[in-house]
């Protein structure tokens, strides 16, 4: 299974309405199914971040996750 790159993680983020701009995504664990990536946002000339966890299910554990 292909896994996915912090590029493409971050490619994925503009369908969320995210405070402020992404300064920096990672890689968040070492799973054998699911990408995740932690992500951390902040608001230009503020200090105050936020950080969201963006996970990618497998396609080929989960070929139907919306049921």
């Amino acid at each position: 299974m292909a896994r996915y790159s912090a590029e493409e993680a971050a490619a994925k983020l503009a369908a969320f309405d995210l405070y402020g701009q992404v300064v920096d995504i990672r890689r968040y664990g070492c799973g054998h199914i699911n990408d995740t990536f932690m992500v951390t946002t902040r608001k230009p000339g503020r200090s105050e971040e936020r950080r969201y966890i963006l996970q990618r299910l497998s396609p080929v554990a989960f070929r139907e996750p919306e049921k």
